[in-house]
């Protein structure tokens, strides 16, 4: 329990450092980004996730940039995820990606 509250405390504080240090940038990253088994090739900006009718949404980065999942769909409400790149998750109630670059 104590691990996973670690964990969790541990990407909220990375989700929110990269969150101020950021800016918003119009650059695509470079690779695929796979949401439910869809791609999207070198993605921008905030990515809708496409309604599945399931509340969990898989993830595989394979951009050289990280993304970070949130609860709402034009990419702003509470921080699911950060997934970075090379990784792959599976997130609840996920509904936008935002492509940090």
């Amino acid at each position: 329990m104590m691990r996973k509250l670690a964990t969790t405390m541990g990407v909220l504080a990375a989700v929110l450092t990269l969150g101020v240090a950021v800016p918003a940038s119009a650059q695509a990253a470079s690779g695929q980004l796979a949401i439910n088994n869809q791609t999207f090739q070198d993605p921008s900006g905030c990515v809708q996730i496409p309604d599945s009718g399931n509340p969990f949404t898989h993830i595989t980065n394979d951009t050289d940039a990280p993304v970070y999942v949130l609860s709402n769909a034009d990419c702003t409400g509470e921080g699911r995820a950060l997934v970075r790149p090379g990784e792959e998750t599976v997130v609840l109630n996920g509904k936008s990606v935002l492509v940090l670059e």
